[in-house]
């Protein structure tokens, strides 16, 4: 079984020119190029390591060297592995970590770090049945609550491999009778949330339910 969520903590590596350098070298040049695009030296360095952070665990799976990895993407940019059918995965960041989902079937991951939003922006998103249902939260829930249900739709969107045309809206987490979460509309898929440091909330979207994260150390590779 091979289903299994990863994670890393960026800062562990800003500081390290040498390693952020050999990781480079594992890029493809579209790819280089795309990151020293960025001029925060913290998108720089999510970008970079939620791309070796795949290539890391997928090297493991598949036996080849991290930079020998390829991927393909389909007409909605949604990344897949080159040549190999049976493994999905998916990847996401938010400020300081990078995670990443590989399983056997298709997957979707998103991680948001919690801020304080207002209920405008929930309405101008979510379903109305959403709307309604976290207008019942007091203030620091609600942000908890706003997260659950953003993270839910991001890790589905990405699951579905769609990207926008597949709309918030389009389909809800509350249900009739107030509910959440709810999968009504599709009971073939497993849906995961875990909580990071209370700061951190972390969507799966996938076959299985996924409990347990990896630590994933770089700098043994």
């Amino acid at each position: 079984m091979i289903n299994r969520i990863y994670i890393l903590n960026i800062n562990e590596y800003c500081k390290d020119s040498l390693l952020t350098e050999k990781f480079e070298l594992w890029l493809t040049d579209e790819k280089r190029e795309k990151i020293h695009r960025y001029i925060n030296k913290r998108d720089y360095m999510r970008s970079l390591l939620a791309d070796v952070l795949v290539r890391v665990i997928l090297s493991r799976i598949l036996g080849k060297s991290p930079e020998k990895i390829e991927f393909w993407y389909n007409e909605y940019g949604k990344p897949y592995v080159k040549g190999r059918g049976g493994i999905f995965f998916n990847v996401s960041h938010s400020e300081d970590y990078v995670v990443s989902v590989v399983s056997e079937y298709e997957c979707g991951i998103d991680i948001e770090k919690k801020q304080n939003m207002d209920m405008s922006f929930a309405e101008s998103i979510f379903t109305a049945k959403e709307y309604e249902y976290l207008k019942g939260f007091a203030s620091r829930d609600f942000n908890t609550m706003f997260y659950k249900i953003w993270t839910l739709k991001e890790a589905y969107v990405k699951y579905m491999g769609k990207g926008l045309s597949l709309p918030f809206d389009g389909f809800s987490f509350v249900n009739e009778e107030n509910e959440f979460p709810t999968h009504d509309f599709d009971k073939s898929i497993r849906f995961s949330q875990i909580d990071i440091k209370g700061d951190y909330i972390i969507s799966v979207c996938g076959k299985y339910e996924f409990k347990n994260i990896t630590n994933i150390d770089l700098k043994t590779f």
